[in-house]
């Protein structure tokens, strides 16, 4: 998408991603007041509508307008084309999986949750299938040209949790050591009050 945008305009300004990341804010936006909507009504899309455009992070999310905001909207996207386009919402999830690798658990979990929504068996089949196989075909992609077929979750998991960018490096050092402990213990009494 960048690539296209950079070659139709001729210019590498930053401006032009910070315009994609506006966009797609906008659309996820946009995308958010459609699907309340259709649950609760219209003065409830509204008001969501209004709230959301005043909130600047939702809009203005990422300078560099390539991760998060396209991600957002994508698995946006599949959530407002499941009732309607459900292979097409499946694609949506999977797509987005190609943006942020924190997509593959967020899509992951709506396909996972279809199947405790009531909603047609062909729905939940379809949009199952829409997923899978898109995500097949990157997958393959990933694994021809990386030999890993789940690259960025791969690293992700290894730069976030365990610290570990590249090999031979220390993957904590002796204050983050010290640190660990409280940081559990507050890991775990945030997930209690989840509960």
């Amino acid at each position: 998408l960048l690539d296209a945008l950079f070659l139709i305009t001729g210019s590498f300004n930053i401006v032009i991603l910070r315009i994609v990341s506006t966009f797609f804010g906008l659309g996820s936006l946009y995308l958010i007041y459609l699907i309340a909507k259709s649950y609760w009504g219209k003065p409830v899309g509204l008001a969501i509508l209004f709230f959301g455009a005043l909130f600047p992070v939702a809009v203005f999310n990422d300078t560099t307008g390539s991760l998060e905001p396209i991600g957002v909207f994508l698995l946006l996207l599949g959530v407002y084309l499941l009732r309607v386009r459900p292979l097409l919402a499946g694609v949506a999830w999977a797509l987005a999986c190609m943006v942020r690798a924190e997509a593959w658990l967020f899509s992951l979990g709506l396909v996972i949750s279809l199947f405790f929504k009531k909603l047609g068996f062909d729905k939940k089949i379809l949009t199952f299938i829409g997923w899978v196989i898109t995500l097949f075909f990157y997958m393959k992609y990933l694994l021809d040209h990386t030999g890993n077929a789940i690259y960025p979750v791969y690293w992700n998991f290894l730069a976030n949790a365990l610290g570990v960018w590249a090999k031979g490096t220390d993957p904590i050092s002796a204050y983050q050591f010290m640190i660990r402990p409280y940081l559990i213990f507050g890991a775990f009494v945030s997930l209690m009050a989840i509960v």
